[in-house]
């Protein structure tokens, strides 16, 4: 009903070498073209990105810090 293999299967590929020309053309034109598009973000898009990485640092710091604990008290005394 089946076959035996007559064959091995084919060893997988290994991506060591340089990347193909075409891969590089593509990051070269999308690189070219990159001046333009950050001219054409509106002006408060800076704010917003530097809101969203401080929002992000400020996360991961209060994730990873080690929390420490403080209380103040106060005693009143009233003389009768």
């Amino acid at each position: 009903m089946t076959e035996p293999l007559t064959q091995s299967p084919p060893a997988p590929a290994t991506d060591d070498g340089p990347p193909p020309p075409a891969r590089r053309h593509r990051v070269r034109a999308a690189l070219r073209h990159l001046p333009h598009r950050l001219r054409s973000l509106p002006p408060w898009s800076p704010l917003a990105a530097g809101v969203l990485v401080g929002g992000l640092l400020g996360a991961g710091y209060g994730l990873v810090a080690t929390p420490q604990y403080t209380a103040t008290s106060y005693v009143v005394a009233v003389p009768e």
